[in-house]
């Protein structure tokens, strides 16, 4: 599968909800890989106390994107749910040296790159982030990692001043 849509804002948004989220799989692993759904219908109250308890211990912005991203999972139709399931699922399933020539044609060359990236976006006022995001997919693949840097860069030297 490949991964040229892994680059939408909402593929991105997701996964960062889903490493923020990880420990928080509590249903039954078969009934996950088969369905990509938990069946609430037979899942016990005692199943949901660990994801609440997880729940608890993160800040009100992992939070936030994990509300974020359930509202755009919701609005997806039923065939974008399983498109995006399949797509992370291959992921996941790529050695770790693939996922990280992957996420490096992300634009990430650096985990401290793929750090300061989100806090970035959020600093900006959201019809600069829309720009920016309708800039960023306007460019041919090799021109978005450059793209990425030299905005980073920027606002590096921004916060530095500050």
């Amino acid at each position: 599968m490949k991964f040229a849509r892994a680059t939408t804002p909402l593929f991105l948004l997701l996964a960062t909800a889903v490493f923020v989220a990880q420990p928080l799989a509590v249903a039954a692993p078969a009934e996950l890989a088969t369905t990509g759904q938990r069946n609430d219908a037979t899942a016990s109250p005692s199943e949901d106390f660990p994801a609440l308890e997880r729940f608890l211990t993160l800040s009100d912005e992992q939070l936030d994107r994990i509300q974020q991203a359930v509202a755009k999972v919701r609005a997806m139709s039923p065939a974008e749910r399983a498109a995006l399931h399949a797509q992370m699922q291959a992921f996941r399933q790529l050695p770790e040296a693939k996922r990280e020539q992957v996420r490096a044609g992300w634009g990430w060359q650096n985990e401290q790159d793929r750090a300061d990236w989100p806090s970035m976006m959020r600093s900006l006022p959201p019809s600069e982030r829309a720009a920016i995001q309708a800039e960023l997919q306007s460019l041919p693949p090799e021109h978005r990692s450059a793209r990425k840097h030299a905005l980073l860069n920027k606002w590096r030297e921004a916060k530095a001043e500050r």
